[in-house]
């Protein structure tokens, strides 16, 4: 047996089989005291190659998860008088949202970067998340102001999965 043996792939298929044995020789030979009809087991009670097999049949195909979040690189920034525009690319397939607050305000919470609305959808080339306002009540970005733009990012669960994991943040 390799005493070791390479970590599972995420989002990777992979064929389960079971394998088990007991340590009933141990635990009878360590048994005292024994009884004059004793007759030392030869090994252990083992789960034959059929059990292993159907369990394998039962079990199937396995896939395994993503459960580690995006990683949110950011390329590039654009402003004009109404707009900032991040440039960004994601780790993985996933959705990226980003905030605008004020210089030296405190720094948002995931849910305050999710509520403004402002996101795009990653999957293989950089995306453009275009920020036009302050908050979620729609309060304008004014101009001549300095803001912070703050990135929250998740990933999609995996392929077929309805909820996301995952979360990453940057800052601008």
């Amino acid at each position: 047996l390799p005493s070791s043996s390479p970590s599972l792939e995420m989002e990777t298929d992979y064929k389960v089989f079971c394998f088990a044995e007991d340590d009933w020789r141990i635990e009878a030979l360590a048994g005292s005291p024994q009884s004059p009809n004793f007759v030392a087991p030869s090994g252990p009670n083992q789960v034959d190659f059929t059990a292993v097999s159907n369990f394998g049949a039962v079990a199937g195909t396995l896939r395994t998860l993503d459960l580690t979040a995006p990683n949110i690189v950011i390329s590039g920034t654009a402003t004009t008088e109404t707009t900032i525009s991040v440039t960004l690319t994601l780790g993985e397939v996933g959705t990226a949202w980003c905030r605008a607050v004020r210089k030296g305000f405190a720094v948002p919470s995931a849910l305050e970067i999710l509520e403004t609305g402002f996101q795009a959808s990653y999957s293989s080339s950089a995306v453009v998340v275009v920020i036009t306002d302050y908050n979620a009540d729609g309060e304008a970005l004014q101009l001549g102001t300095d803001y912070d733009v703050y990135c929250y990012a998740e990933d999609d669960f995996c392929q077929g999965c309805r909820r996301p994991t995952g979360s990453s943040a940057a800052q601008v």
